[in-house]
Formats: C-alpha cells, sequence, structure tokens
C-alpha cells in the first residue's frame, strides 16, 4: 500500500512542488478553505445570541476544539506559516467565545 502511495505521490504531485505558481494558488485556496472552519463557527455564535439557548452545546467539544486549534496555531506559528497560524487563531478566538456563550447562558 506505501509503495502505491509514493507511486501516486511522485507521479502527481511531487513534479509540481518545486512550481511556485502551484505552489502560491494552492496557499491561496487553501487559506480561504481555512477561514470556512470559523465562518460556520461565527454563525454558530450568532444562533447562539439570538437564542439565549445553549441547550444542543456540548461545552466539552469545544473545549477538544479550543486545545486542537491552540495546537495547530502554535504550530503555524513556529513554522511561520501565516495562514496556518492567522486561520486557527481565529478559531481559537472563536471556541473562547462559544465556551463564553455557553456559561453565559446555560441554565
Amino acid at each position: 500500500m506505501k509503495k502505491t502511495a509514493n507511486k501516486i505521490h511522485n507521479k502527481y504531485f511531487e513534479k509540481h512542488r518545486n512550481n511556485p505558481i502551484v505552489v502560491k494558488n494552492v496557499d491561496k485556496t487553501m487559506t480561504i478553505i481555512g477561514f470556512l472552519g470559523p465562518s460556520a463557527t461565527v454563525i454558530q455564535i450568532i444562533t447562539i445570541i439570538a437564542q439565549k439557548n445553549v441547550s444542543g452545546i456540548s461545552v466539552v467539544t469545544w473545549l477538544i476544539y479550543l486545545m486542537v486549534n491552540i495546537s495547530w496555531f502554535l504550530y503555524g506559528f513556529l513554522h511561520k506559516s501565516k495562514p496556518l497560524a492567522i486561520v486557527n487563531l481565529i478559531s481559537v478566538i472563536t471556541c473562547i467565545v462559544i465556551i463564553a456563550e455557553y456559561f453565559l447562558f446555560k441554565r
């Protein structure tokens, strides 16, 4: 299986790895895709504020998301990857807001 994966990687991806145009376009695309996650969380934030109801929210899940996003932020920061760091910093902030809303609105 590993040999097949290496063949596919070398055949289709390795030749593009050093092409700055391809890399730049992939970076831009992934940055846009990366912003979609936090954007979806903003919708949840707005819904909670509007309804003042967190009955369907699992704070444990959001704490796990927070830990994961902090880890990815630090990874992006250490590797000097601005898109990775910025997107995950935004995710950290949105997770903190969701968690704060949970404690504010729980009954």
